[in-house]
């Protein structure tokens, strides 16, 4: 059985007669987790966003009596 990878003659961006080399894994890899961490700012940004918005909710809810401070936990 030869060692050669299945897609020999397919060379990718660092000359490897492979589909994808190690260095092409890994800079696939950071992508994706840059693009992840991205999305978590985004996301925790927008949790920061809705807890002030609830907050003012609240506020808003106990000004018209709807709710009082013990209503709010």
């Amino acid at each position: 059985m030869s060692d050669k990878p299945k897609d020999f003659g397919v060379i990718c961006e660092h000359g490897s007669l492979k589909r994808k080399c190690d260095s092409c894994a890994l800079i696939a890899c950071e992508r994706k987790l840059d693009a992840a961490e991205a999305e978590i700012a985004r996301l925790r940004e927008r949790e920061k966003e809705l807890t002030e918005a609830n907050e003012r909710l609240w506020i808003a809810l106990r000004k018209v009596g709807v709710l009082k401070e013990a209503d709010h936990d």
